[in-house]
């Protein structure tokens, strides 16, 4: 009878205690689930301390293409043409070169020239080393390429330069990423000297001697952006069929 009875309170006090215990873990996950109320969603401004952010990344690279393309190179004092595959860098000056036993790099001092067979275009694209060119600007290293031929030459100079990210941890605001940004100048070349060109209109029409006029209406009538390759590789063509 004793054990009967010492049975009985033992059975009750643990339904007894997993009563309580459920009651106690539902009202702990009802007061979670009320705290959750006043939440809000975590944005690009939002700040977790703890957390850490994502790390930066380089956005953009330092190759005029980083595909490698079929390629003919003159180097300086040399006539031979080698063939090969390549990629310029523009950052380092140099031409990298595919090669079975490993990738081989040309300091760009020490080529005159070279051309890429790049897509979707009908010819290679001739590059110069601007050493070749008197620049009336400041001295320059690395490459020109070849836009137009004609009467002069119409090149462009590729700049590069990084800029840093601008993210401010305290406000959860700005670019994590370094960036690669390109810079382009247009340069017009007659026997060896080369002369940038300006975007303002009356400094760009002054290169063509007495055709400017002619050159003057041609712009204003086409609305040619001058700041741009389309709107230059159009005015040359006219220029190169004035007579």
């Amino acid at each position: 009878m004793n054990n009967k009875i010492s049975l009985f309170i033992l059975l009750n006090c643990s339904v007894l205690q997993m009563a309580f215990s459920q009651n106690t873990m539902t009202n702990t996950t009802k007061d979670a689930l009320n705290n959750l109320s006043g939440s809000q969603k975590i944005n690009a401004n939002s700040v977790m301390y703890g957390v850490p952010t994502a790390p930066s990344q380089v956005i953009g690279d330092f190759f005029y293409d980083s595909t490698f393309v079929e390629s003919k190179v003159v180097l300086v004092g040399d006539k031979t043409v080698y063939e090969t595959f390549a990629r310029l860098d523009l950052k380092n000056d140099v031409l990298e070169i595919r090669s079975v036993g490993g990738n081989r790099w040309i300091d760009g001092n020490k080529i005159s020239f070279f051309t890429l067979n790049q897509k979707n275009t009908v010819s290679p694209t001739l590059f110069f080393n601007v050493k070749n060119f008197i620049c009336e600007e400041e001295k320059k290293n690395g490459f020109f390429e070849v836009l137009q031929e004609g009467k002069g030459l119409v090149l462009q100079y590729t700049k590069l330069s990084v800029r840093k990210p601008t993210y401010v941890p305290a406000l959860g605001t700005g670019d994590l990423n370094y960036k690669i940004l390109r810079e382009i100048e247009y340069f017009y070349a007659i026997d060896g000297k080369a002369k940038k060109i300006s975007n303002s209109k009356k400094s760009m029409i002054a290169i063509f001697g007495d055709k400017k006029d002619d050159v003057a209406k041609f712009i204003s009538q086409n609305e040619l952006d001058l700041k741009s390759r389309n709107g230059l590789s159009k005015l040359f063509n006219y220029y190169e069929s004035v007579k």
